[in-house]
C-alpha cells in the first residue's frame, strides 16, 4: 500500500511527465471541436470566422450512433433449461439499467462516444448509489444500485505500469481544479487550507487502498480507506 507522498508523488509524475504527450495531444484536438484552434497565418482576427461546425459533426455523428432504445442480449452459456433462463433474467435486468442511464442529463451514452471521437479515449467512474435507503428495491423499484459519471479523460492519468484488466485500470490518478463550495458540500469536515474559490482534487484507487485529497488536505476518515470493491471503480475505452 502506497503512503500519502508515495500517492502525490505519483500523481506528480503521471500528470506532469507519463500523460503529458497525451494530454497535449487531446489539447489541441479539443480545441477543434471547441472551434479555438489557431490560425496563425491568418494576422488580422476579423478574416477569422468561427462557425462551430467541427463541433455539430460531431454531435451530429453523436446523435446518428447512439439509439434511443439501446438493448442488452446476454449470451447462453450452456444449452441448458437453467441457463437460458438465467441469460434471459440477466438480460432483462441489464435492460432496464440501460433504459434507466439513457434517461439522465447529461446522457452518459453520448458523453462515452462523444470523448472518443473528439479525443480518442474515455472513462467510467461506477461507485455504488449510497443515496438509495436500505429497503430501496421496494420503495424505489426503478433505481439502480449504482451510478456512472463519465469523466473527462484529460484528467483521469491511469497508471500504465500497472496496467489494465478488460479496460479496468489497476492504478489511477484523477486530478483536476474543483469549486472549494462544491467540495465542501460532498465533504463538510474539509476545512480550505487557503482563501482561493478552486483547488486542486485528487482521488487514488488501486485494487487495494483508495486516498482523496483536496487542496492537499486529506478528505476521508484516517486518510487512506481500504477500497471496498477490491477493483478500480473505473472503465476506460479507447478508440
Amino acid at each position: 500500500m502506497l503512503t500519502i507522498q508515495e500517492i502525490q508523488d505519483l500523481a506528480k509524475y503521471l500528470t506532469m511527465e507519463r500523460h503529458s504527450k497525451r494530454i497535449g495531444n487531446q489539447t489541441e484536438d479539443k480545441s477543434y471541436y471547441d472551434d479555438t484552434f489557431s490560425l496563425p497565418l491568418l494576422k488580422d482576427d476579423k478574416y477569422i470566422i468561427r462557425t462551430g461546425a467541427p463541433a455539430r459533426l460531431i454531435d451530429g455523428i453523436t446523435e446518428q450512433i447512439v439509439t434511443s432504445n439501446p438493448q442488452v442480449f446476454n449470451e447462453v452459456r450452456k444449452k441448458t433449461k437453467i441457463s437460458s433462463e438465467a441469460a434471459a433474467n440477466v438480460a432483462s435486468e441489464m435492460n432496464r439499467w440501460v433504459k434507466y442511464l439513457n434517461k439522465q442529463t447529461p446522457n452518459p451514452y453520448k458523453q462515452t462516444l462523444k470523448n472518443l471521437l473528439v479525443v480518442g479515449d474515455s472513462y467510467i467512474y461506477v461507485v455504488h448509489n449510497d443515496s438509495l435507503p436500505e429497503n430501496w428495491q421496494q420503495d424505489y423499484p426503478e433505481s439502480i444500485p449504482v451510478r456512472f459519471y463519465v469523466y473527462d479523460p484529460m484528467v483521469v492519468f491511469y497508471d500504465p505500469d500497472m496496467g489494465e484488466e478488460y479496460g479496468v485500470p489497476n492504478r489511477v490518478i484523477v486530478q483536476y481544479e474543483r469549486s472549494a463550495a462544491d467540495i465542501k458540500n460532498n465533504y463538510p469536515d474539509w476545512v480550505n487550507p487557503s482563501s482561493v474559490q478552486r483547488v486542486k482534487f485528487l482521488m487514488y484507487f488501486d485494487k487495494e487502498s483508495r486516498y482523496v485529497e483536496a487542496g492537499g488536505v486529506p478528505l476521508l476518515k484516517d486518510g487512506i480507506q481500504e477500497n471496498i470493491y477490491k477493483s478500480v471503480p473505473f472503465v476506460h475505452i479507447y478508440s
